[in-house]
């Protein structure tokens, strides 16, 4: 009787060790969501019937019942994981469910390339851990770039930026006008915000999480001491309206004369912007490098890379 109750002991530790890596994600602590549980679960059923044996994924990720899965995120993640350690997930029941845990994790997936069945990959997989990482801050000599960085990152602590991971940018700038007391610098930004997640070896995986590419005049104006502290910000506004009110900022700082030619340029900037995604992960190289990261990876959602540093 001893001898049982020790070996159940120490399958009971076993059970428990073999799941540290795979905890809930969500702040639930593994109490899964009845309406998400019940979400999910008819989301399956219905997938399930549309693909009975062999999965196909890109079809299956132009399914609504997918997507309805994928949009609650994290938790339905939990839910999913909780089947697969509960061995509910057999057949292309657990195909579907591999499927969209693996889009919702991104990055933080240790499993790299195809695999055959759900049952397999929840076996292999432990989640990433996340390097949290500070926005990215220009320290380079360029005196002219360096105000325009810091005045970017003024305006983010201005409007309460909040988002995922490290923010970091490439700026081209087009023109710069001083009237009087004002410089006016017209520029072209493109961003971006990555996640950093450990993998093995020393190598880590890079996760984009968001990003914009917008033309921006930016306005200073010298203080009593002659130095150029941020006065204003102008931004294109979305949709039809986008043409229209970059050839409204594109005027001189002071008197608000119309610059000939510049807001074409800034509309129609495609050439340009190679030299903005190459600052980019120039200082994404450079701000990495600084934390102490020398190799790392960013694939595309199509699964090429992207960005190599090694």
């Amino acid at each position: 009787m001893k001898k049982v109750c020790l070996l159940l002991m120490l399958f009971v530790v076993f059970v428990l060790t073999s799941c540290s890596d795979k905890e809930p994600i969500s702040e639930s602590e593994g109490d899964v969501d009845k309406e998400i549980k019940t979400i999910v679960d008819n989301n399956l059923e219905e997938l399930v019937g549309v693909y009975p044996e062999n999965v196909d994924q890109e079809k299956l990720k132009n399914e609504t019942a997918y997507e309805e899965i994928i949009k609650r995120k994290d938790e339905a993640l939990d839910y999913m994981l909780s089947e697969f350690a509960s061995g509910k997930a057999q057949g292309s029941r657990g195909d579907v469910m591999m499927l969209a845990c693996r889009e919702i994790l991104g990055a933080r997936d240790s499993v790299e390339g195809d695999i055959y069945s759900g049952i397999d990959w929840y076996k292999n997989f432990i989640i990433r851990e996340e390097i949290p990482l500070d926005p990215f801050e220009y320290t380079r000599k360029d005196k002219g770039l360096k105000r325009v960085y810091d005045a970017l990152n003024q305006y983010n602590d201005d409007v309460d930026y909040e988002k995922e991971g490290f923010l970091v940018r490439g700026v081209t700038v087009y023109e710069t006008v001083e009237e009087g007391p004002y410089l006016k610098v017209f520029v072209h930004i493109l961003e971006a915000n990555y996640k950093l997640f450990k993998g093995e070896n020393e190598q880590y995986i890079l996760e984009e999480i968001g990003g914009a590419s917008i033309p921006h005049a930016i306005t200073f104006k010298k203080d009593n001491v002659g130095n150029y502290q941020l006065d204003t910000i102008d931004r294109p506004k979305d949709g039809t309206e986008y043409a229209t009110s970059i050839e409204q900022f594109c005027t001189t700082p002071m008197t608000n004369k119309k610059i000939d030619g510049l807001a074409n340029r800034l509309i129609h900037n495609q050439n340009d912007l190679e030299y903005c995604k190459k600052e980019l992960f120039d200082n994404l190289t450079e701000h990495l490098s600084k934390n102490g990261v020398q190799k790392a990876t960013l694939y595309n959602p199509y699964g090429a890379i992207d960005f190599k540093m090694e």
